[in-house]
């Protein structure tokens, strides 16, 4: 197995969506997947676009949105290091994709082939089912941050967006981190 291969499987490991897959399911997606370097500010897909592959953050960080009728941007969601996007188009046999996705940063992803892991998912009840239960846990996620967005002030929101995301720091120092501008 040569080193790209062998960089895909450790990333898709780490994923929820590709945690519970076995060392030859693993395999057959990485040989269906692709490494995309994208520049920031870079399209990787538009609205509208045939769907061909779905996707893994390796490094950096991804911007879903739409352009709405008066030409404004509405972000849908900011796509982390480590988390899958566009993976639900696959299930729904959606033939395009309904926003559009660029790099906020320098970014690497991995596009899964999606016809091909939904064949291979065909050929297996209970890795659909293990799948099942991990989208399931992914959307309780998205519902939660719903239900902060909108049941919180904004000073809630703004202490529990700081809670999450400070470094660790010994008790006995003072915790600084940065903040980003999406």
């Amino acid at each position: 197995m040569g080193q790209r291969n062998q960089e895909i499987i450790n990333a898709l490991r780490q994923s929820h969506l590709f945690s519970r897959l076995t060392n030859i399911q693993l395999d057959r997606v990485c040989r269906h997947s692709k490494i995309v370097k994208i520049e920031e500010g870079q399209l990787l897909f538009s609205q509208g676009e045939e769907v061909t592959y779905f996707y893994l953050v390796l490094s950096g960080k991804m911007k879903l949105f739409r352009v709405s009728p008066d030409g404004q941007e509405k972000i849908i969601e900011i796509v982390p290091q480590g988390e899958v996007f566009a993976e639900a188009l696959m299930f729904m046999d959606q033939p395009s994709y309904p926003v559009n996705s660029s790099a906020l940063t320098a970014t690497v992803v991995v596009g899964i082939d999606a016809k091909d892991f939904k064949a291979m998912l065909w050929d297996s009840v209970g890795t659909c089912l293990l799948l099942l239960g991990d989208m399931s846990f992914r959307l309780r996620k998205l519902v939660h941050e719903i239900d902060t967005l909108t049941l919180h002030t904004g000073t809630c929101r703004v202490a529990n967006y700081l809670l999450q995301h400070a470094p660790d720091a010994d008790e006995d120092k003072e915790v600084c981190f940065d903040l980003e501008v999406a």
